[in-house]
């Protein structure tokens, strides 16, 4: 891990809680983040850059409006500067899983998006996710994966990175 220079997280289980009741965080006062993660995010090296790499076809299924969407994003990136960290940038499939496009992971789109941003390689993206839809995104984008299972987990996966390149 010691070449990593942008780290990828997806949302929903890693940056905070997975929603209990409809499987999606439709407003901010559902959001429950993860502080011990936004705490070692908090940590890294500001030659790491961050991206949230997420699916959210609630918005799809026109369950929350892409500007609803923004709001409960900008929580959460609000909260990493909060901690001490840099800026969290969001890329966001809002399509309906049957319409098959590009970007909604299990396809690589969002990655091969937030790598094109940084301007990075595969070989310098680590991608922290919590599914298998997850895994096969990196995969697909020869990118570095690691799974969590939420945030103790998500937690241990930075402090490794940290600990490589201190």
């Amino acid at each position: 891990m010691a070449n990593i220079s942008l780290l990828l997280f997806d949302r929903d289980g890693v940056l905070n809680q997975n929603p209990l009741d409809n499987g999606y965080v439709l407003s901010p006062s559902e959001l429950v983040i993860y502080p011990e993660v936004l705490n070692q995010i908090a940590k890294l090296p500001k030659e790491i850059e961050i991206a949230c790499v997420t699916n959210q076809q609630c918005v799809g299924k026109k369950l929350l409006k892409p500007e609803d969407l923004c709001e409960i994003n900008n929580v959460i990136a609000k909260s990493v500067v909060q901690a001490g960290g840099k800026k969290l940038e969001f890329f966001v499939c809002p399509h309906l899983a049957t319409l098959n496009c590009d970007c909604r992971k299990p396809k690589p789109g969002l990655i091969f998006q937030a790598m094109s941003r940084f301007s990075k390689q595969p070989n310098e993206t680590l991608f922290i996710g919590d599914k298998e839809t997850d895994a096969m995104a990196a995969d697909a984008a020869k990118v570095q994966f690691a799974s969590t299972d939420g945030e103790v987990k998500t937690k241990e996966i930075i402090n490794r990175l940290l600990t490589t390149k201190g």
